[in-house]
Protein backbone atom coordinates (compact mmCIF):
# COMPACT_ATOMS: atom_id res chain seq x y z
CA UNK A 1 0.00 0.00 0.00
CA UNK A 2 2.67 2.30 0.66
CA UNK A 3 4.48 1.30 -2.46
CA UNK A 4 1.28 2.09 -4.60
CA UNK A 5 0.87 5.69 -2.30
CA UNK A 6 4.29 6.70 -3.44
CA UNK A 7 3.96 5.78 -6.89
CA UNK A 8 1.01 8.18 -7.23
CA UNK A 9 2.71 10.68 -5.50
CA UNK A 10 6.28 10.45 -8.09
CA UNK A 11 3.39 10.42 -10.84
CA UNK A 12 1.77 13.14 -9.73
CA UNK A 13 4.85 15.74 -9.27
CA UNK A 14 6.01 14.46 -12.15
CA UNK A 15 3.05 15.55 -14.35
CA UNK A 16 3.08 19.45 -12.35
CA UNK A 17 6.75 19.27 -13.24
CA UNK A 18 5.92 18.64 -17.01
CA UNK A 19 2.69 20.97 -16.78
CA UNK A 20 5.31 24.34 -15.77
CA UNK A 21 8.20 23.23 -18.08
CA UNK A 22 6.43 21.95 -21.33
CA UNK A 23 8.15 20.94 -23.95
CA UNK A 24 12.01 19.99 -23.21
CA UNK A 25 15.67 19.57 -24.87
CA UNK A 26 18.63 18.36 -22.42
CA UNK A 27 21.86 17.39 -22.81
CA UNK A 28 24.17 16.03 -19.77
CA UNK A 29 27.96 16.77 -19.78
CA UNK A 30 31.21 17.24 -17.80
CA UNK A 31 32.91 20.47 -17.07
CA UNK A 32 36.39 19.66 -18.44
CA UNK A 33 39.73 22.01 -19.02
CA UNK A 34 40.59 23.31 -22.70
CA UNK A 35 42.88 25.41 -24.35
CA UNK A 36 42.47 29.56 -23.33
CA UNK A 37 40.17 31.68 -24.96
CA UNK A 38 40.07 32.02 -28.93
CA UNK A 39 39.29 35.69 -29.56
CA UNK A 40 36.91 36.06 -32.82
CA UNK A 41 34.54 39.04 -33.01
CA UNK A 42 32.36 37.20 -35.55
CA UNK A 43 30.36 34.99 -33.58
CA UNK A 44 27.68 37.14 -30.93
CA UNK A 45 27.49 36.06 -27.86
CA UNK A 46 24.17 36.36 -26.01
CA UNK A 47 24.44 36.78 -22.23
CA UNK A 48 26.71 34.05 -19.84
CA UNK A 49 25.54 31.56 -17.55
CA UNK A 50 27.41 29.97 -14.28
CA UNK A 51 26.40 27.08 -11.85
CA UNK A 52 24.86 30.30 -9.73
CA UNK A 53 23.10 31.99 -12.36
CA UNK A 54 21.28 29.31 -14.25
CA UNK A 55 18.41 30.15 -15.62
CA UNK A 56 17.61 32.44 -18.59
CA UNK A 57 14.55 33.44 -21.13
CA UNK A 58 15.99 33.62 -25.03
CA UNK A 59 14.24 34.18 -28.14
CA UNK A 60 14.49 32.93 -31.13
CA UNK A 61 13.22 33.30 -35.33
CA UNK A 62 12.86 29.72 -36.53
CA UNK A 63 13.49 28.65 -39.39
CA UNK A 64 11.15 27.79 -42.50
CA UNK A 65 8.80 24.86 -41.82
CA UNK A 66 11.08 21.45 -41.73
CA UNK A 67 13.98 22.98 -42.60
CA UNK A 68 16.88 20.33 -42.38
CA UNK A 69 20.00 21.24 -39.95
CA UNK A 70 22.46 21.46 -42.39
CA UNK A 71 20.50 23.77 -43.90
CA UNK A 72 20.48 26.15 -41.01
CA UNK A 73 22.69 29.38 -40.61
CA UNK A 74 25.66 27.68 -43.10
CA UNK A 75 27.27 31.00 -43.57
CA UNK A 76 28.75 34.07 -41.79
CA UNK A 77 25.96 36.61 -42.55
CA UNK A 78 24.36 37.49 -39.39
CA UNK A 79 22.33 34.19 -38.84
CA UNK A 80 18.49 35.29 -36.45
CA UNK A 81 17.97 31.01 -36.15
CA UNK A 82 21.40 30.80 -34.16
CA UNK A 83 22.61 32.12 -30.63
CA UNK A 84 25.97 31.19 -28.87
CA UNK A 85 25.92 31.54 -24.64
CA UNK A 86 28.93 31.46 -22.64
CA UNK A 87 28.92 28.72 -20.25
CA UNK A 88 31.17 30.17 -16.66
CA UNK A 89 32.13 26.63 -15.35
CA UNK A 90 35.26 28.01 -13.00
CA UNK A 91 33.47 28.00 -10.03
CA UNK A 92 30.54 25.45 -8.93
CA UNK A 93 26.81 26.55 -7.67
CA UNK A 94 28.76 27.02 -4.02
CA UNK A 95 30.52 29.70 -5.77
CA UNK A 96 34.16 27.71 -5.00
CA UNK A 97 36.54 27.71 -7.79
CA UNK A 98 36.44 24.32 -9.22
CA UNK A 99 40.03 22.36 -8.56
CA UNK A 100 41.82 20.78 -11.47
CA UNK A 101 41.43 17.24 -10.63
CA UNK A 102 37.19 18.20 -10.18
CA UNK A 103 35.00 16.58 -12.78
CA UNK A 104 31.75 18.20 -12.10
CA UNK A 105 28.83 16.90 -14.58
CA UNK A 106 25.96 19.72 -15.51
CA UNK A 107 22.59 19.36 -17.42
CA UNK A 108 21.68 21.91 -20.27
CA UNK A 109 17.93 22.12 -20.68
CA UNK A 110 16.10 24.36 -23.17
CA UNK A 111 12.49 23.95 -21.76
CA UNK A 112 10.08 26.07 -24.05
CA UNK A 113 6.48 25.81 -24.62
CA UNK A 114 4.10 23.82 -27.82
CA UNK A 115 3.52 27.15 -30.00
CA UNK A 116 4.90 27.46 -31.91
CA UNK A 117 5.93 23.82 -32.92
CA UNK A 118 9.72 24.36 -32.15
CA UNK A 119 12.79 22.02 -31.90
CA UNK A 120 16.08 22.87 -30.92
CA UNK A 121 19.92 21.49 -31.29
CA UNK A 122 22.40 22.23 -28.95
CA UNK A 123 26.30 21.89 -29.34
CA UNK A 124 28.84 22.45 -26.79
CA UNK A 125 32.16 23.89 -28.04
CA UNK A 126 35.20 24.46 -26.51
CA UNK A 127 36.73 27.89 -27.03
CA UNK A 128 39.00 26.06 -29.62
CA UNK A 129 36.25 24.22 -31.01
CA UNK A 130 34.37 27.80 -31.41
CA UNK A 131 37.15 29.21 -33.35
CA UNK A 132 37.59 26.24 -35.62
CA UNK A 133 34.19 26.53 -36.49
CA UNK A 134 34.19 29.73 -37.32
CA UNK A 135 36.84 29.61 -39.50
CA UNK A 136 35.71 26.53 -41.34
CA UNK A 137 32.17 27.77 -41.53
CA UNK A 138 33.80 31.06 -43.20
CA UNK A 139 36.50 28.95 -45.37
CA UNK A 140 39.35 30.29 -43.90
CA UNK A 141 42.44 28.61 -43.49
CA UNK A 142 42.62 27.51 -39.27
CA UNK A 143 45.83 28.65 -37.62
CA UNK A 144 47.58 26.45 -35.14
CA UNK A 145 47.80 28.89 -31.66
CA UNK A 146 50.28 27.82 -29.09
CA UNK A 147 48.78 27.56 -26.21
CA UNK A 148 51.95 25.23 -24.26
CA UNK A 149 52.25 26.30 -20.85
CA UNK A 150 49.38 29.06 -20.64
CA UNK A 151 46.56 28.47 -18.27
CA UNK A 152 43.26 26.11 -19.04
CA UNK A 153 39.99 27.11 -18.97
CA UNK A 154 36.25 25.54 -18.43
CA UNK A 155 34.82 28.08 -20.35
CA UNK A 156 32.37 27.04 -22.49
CA UNK A 157 30.19 27.69 -25.13
CA UNK A 158 26.30 26.49 -26.24
CA UNK A 159 25.22 26.50 -29.46
CA UNK A 160 22.00 26.92 -30.03
CA UNK A 161 19.35 26.98 -33.54
CA UNK A 162 15.80 26.26 -33.68
CA UNK A 163 13.81 25.35 -36.64
CA UNK A 164 9.80 25.44 -36.91
CA UNK A 165 8.54 21.89 -37.10
CA UNK A 166 4.41 22.75 -37.79
CA UNK A 167 2.78 21.78 -40.63
CA UNK A 168 2.70 24.69 -43.31
CA UNK A 169 -1.14 25.38 -44.21
CA UNK A 170 -1.66 27.12 -47.89
CA UNK A 171 -2.70 30.24 -47.86
CA UNK A 172 -5.71 29.76 -49.94
CA UNK A 173 -6.86 26.90 -47.41
CA UNK A 174 -6.99 29.68 -44.30
CA UNK A 175 -10.23 30.61 -43.53
CA UNK A 176 -10.74 33.57 -40.82
CA UNK A 177 -13.49 35.00 -39.80
CA UNK A 178 -12.35 38.39 -38.85
CA UNK A 179 -9.31 38.99 -40.72
CA UNK A 180 -8.07 42.34 -38.91
CA UNK A 181 -8.62 40.72 -35.47
CA UNK A 182 -6.56 37.48 -36.01
CA UNK A 183 -2.63 38.28 -35.91
CA UNK A 184 -0.65 36.12 -38.43
CA UNK A 185 0.93 32.97 -36.71
CA UNK A 186 4.21 34.03 -34.76
CA UNK A 187 7.89 32.49 -35.73
CA UNK A 188 9.65 33.70 -33.00
CA UNK A 189 10.19 31.17 -29.98
CA UNK A 190 10.72 31.66 -26.30
CA UNK A 191 12.68 29.72 -24.16
CA UNK A 192 14.36 28.96 -21.14
CA UNK A 193 18.02 27.94 -21.19
CA UNK A 194 18.58 25.74 -17.62
CA UNK A 195 22.51 25.30 -16.30
CA UNK A 196 21.70 22.66 -13.93
CA UNK A 197 24.62 21.26 -11.66
CA UNK A 198 24.11 17.24 -11.09
CA UNK A 199 24.93 16.42 -7.51
CA UNK A 200 26.68 12.73 -7.38
CA UNK A 201 27.03 12.94 -11.25
CA UNK A 202 22.92 12.08 -12.00
CA UNK A 203 20.57 14.29 -9.45
CA UNK A 204 19.78 17.76 -11.01
CA UNK A 205 20.01 20.29 -8.32
CA UNK A 206 16.54 21.43 -9.58
CA UNK A 207 15.50 18.23 -8.42
CA UNK A 208 16.03 18.24 -4.60
CA UNK A 209 13.33 20.14 -3.48
CA UNK A 210 11.20 17.64 -5.07
CA UNK A 211 12.95 14.38 -4.23
CA UNK A 212 12.59 15.50 -0.36
CA UNK A 213 8.99 16.22 -0.96
CA UNK A 214 8.92 12.46 -1.62
CA UNK A 215 10.78 11.37 1.47
CA UNK A 216 8.93 13.46 3.67
CA UNK A 217 5.31 12.19 2.67
CA UNK A 218 6.49 8.62 2.70
CA UNK A 219 8.21 8.94 5.87
CA UNK A 220 5.00 10.80 7.38
CA UNK A 221 2.64 8.13 5.66
CA UNK A 222 4.88 4.93 7.54
CA UNK A 223 4.52 7.17 10.66
CA UNK A 224 0.89 7.98 10.29
CA UNK A 225 0.17 4.33 9.60
CA UNK A 226 0.44 2.89 12.83
CA UNK A 227 -2.48 4.75 14.12
CA UNK A 228 -4.22 4.65 11.00
CA UNK A 229 -4.40 0.96 10.84
CA UNK A 230 -6.17 0.63 13.97
CA UNK A 231 -8.16 2.63 13.55
CA UNK A 232 -9.79 1.46 10.18
CA UNK A 233 -9.33 -1.65 11.61
CA UNK A 234 -11.42 -0.67 14.77
CA UNK A 235 -13.99 0.53 12.46
CA UNK A 236 -14.23 -2.61 10.02
CA UNK A 237 -15.13 -4.31 13.01
CA UNK A 238 -18.14 -1.99 14.13
CA UNK A 239 -19.79 -2.01 11.15
CA UNK A 240 -19.36 -6.02 10.84
CA UNK A 241 -20.80 -6.18 14.18
CA UNK A 242 -23.62 -3.66 13.59
CA UNK A 243 -24.36 -6.10 10.45
CA UNK A 244 -23.96 -9.30 12.46
CA UNK A 245 -26.68 -7.74 15.14
CA UNK A 246 -29.63 -6.72 12.49
CA UNK A 247 -31.91 -9.44 11.85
Amino acid sequence: MQLRFGLAFCALLLSQLSLVYGNTEILNFESILSPPKFHDSRIQVRHTLDAQSSTRLFSLELTPHQSAWSDICDSMNGCPHEVFVKLDLEKNYKGEIVKEHEKPMYSLRISFTPSPPSQFTITLLTPKQVYEFVETRAGSTLITQYTKGLPQTRTMYAYIRGRNVGTQVPQGMIWRLFPPLVAEPSNQAHFHLILDPLLLGFIPKSAVPVIWAILVAGAFGAWSLRWIKPYLKNLALSVHEQMKSKP
